[in-house]
């Protein structure tokens, strides 16, 4: 099994493109794209965002992160502009209650998934359509070509099973109800949609794994890795100076050659210099940069022979997927607004040998 693992900040060679900077880290390479989001927006992003995948119609939804009050979406155009925020409906179960990320559906459609256990749908003109009951919170959501859904709990208690929908909710198959071995592990899931139609999971924490499911709710299988970066922990442990921020599995996706590519977050090798605390009472410890507490682990693997074909190791936080090949790293800027950078990550085709 050939591996590569490199480490930034030994092998790193630095490119300027214009205003930004790409580290090109062979044999994975990240490259920006563009920035959302600075001083200049008439609407801020106050707190981290979720962005999404790139809408044919040349637009980004970027839903800033939970503040303790209602935010509406904002709509950035391809080259970063701020086009305006995305509305709900008139009626009182049409609205916004705490929005977490967007996905796109049959017809170009846009669908928001809330944390109030719904989904507001809209046209491809971003034109409000309809909202839906979930039978969860949702922590992550794949919208098939059928308009159905397949949509994981938030609920770390009842993480399984993974609810397989039609399009207005209403649960068709149930997705690992009986799987002991999975339900054992009380973390949210990771879903990722394979080239067949059959659905891949990953929990956030505890350990590495990699779940096989069909649409009919039988177990496929599943991989069980210990890489360095992520060993198995029971219990989750809130970070204080003499706790390091534990290892989680931020998102996944399969590439046009099928291979499986996971995106990791794991403590930084001065992980404590990113650390402060707040005004208090009550003092508590904050992770004031994420670049300082938190090291990005990128790995490739060739699921069907279960081999890893690249890994490597960046001393960023690259915080979530936005698509197949692109993540994405908050910046804060002078004034207290969040960036979102959103970066391209390739594999030299020259390393799978």
């Amino acid at each position: 099994m050939w591996r590569a693992l490199l480490r930034g900040s030994a092998l790193a060679s630095v490119l300027t493109l214009g205003c930004a900077r790409a580290r090109q880290l062979g044999p994975i390479r990240l490259q920006p794209i563009v920035t959302l989001g600075g001083n200049g927006d008439s609407t801020g992003i106050a707190t981290d965002p979720r962005v999404s995948a790139l809408h044919p119609g040349g637009f980004r939804i970027v839903i800033p992160g939970p503040s303790g009050a209602t935010v509406q979406p904002l709509v950035y155009g391809e080259d970063g502009r701020l086009l305006g925020e995305l509305g709900g409906g008139t009626g009182p179960g049409d609205q916004f209650g705490a929005p977490l990320f967007a996905r796109f559906g049959p017809g170009d459609s846009i669908w928001v998934f809330d944390g109030d256990a719904r989904a507001l749908v809209f046209d491809a003109n971003r034109r409000f359509v309809r909202a839906i009951a979930l039978p969860v919170s949702p922590w992550d959501a794949v919208v098939l070509p059928d308009d159905r859904l397949v949509v994981t709990s938030a609920n770390a208690d009842q993480p399984l099973p993974v609810e397989y929908l039609d399009a207005t909710g209403r649960v068709i198959h149930a997705i690992g109800a009986g799987d002991s071995s999975a339900a054992a592990i009380r973390s949210p899931r990771w879903i990722v949609r394979g080239a067949d139609g059959t659905i891949w999971t990953m929990p956030a924490q505890f350990r590495w794994r990699l779940e096989h499911w069909d649409t009919a709710g039988a177990a496929l299988g599943a991989l069980d890795r210990t890489p360095a970066w992520f060993p198995a922990y029971a219990v989750v442990a809130p970070t204080t100076r003499q706790q390091a921020p534990q290892p989680t599995v931020q998102g996944a996706w399969f590439d046009t050659r099928g291979h499986l590519w996971v995106l990791g977050r794991a403590a930084g090798k001065r992980w404590s210099s990113g650390l402060g605390t707040t005004a208090g009472p009550p003092i508590d410890i904050v992770i004031l940069d994420p670049d300082k507490a938190f090291d990005t682990e990128f790995e490739v693997l060739d699921v069907g022979s279960n081999r890893l074909i690249a890994s490597a190791e960046f001393d960023r936080s690259y915080v979530s997927v936005v698509e197949p090949g692109v993540v994405v790293r908050t910046e804060q800027t002078g004034a207290g607004w969040r960036r979102a950078q959103l970066v391209r990550v390739t594999l030299d085709s020259s390393a799978d040998r």
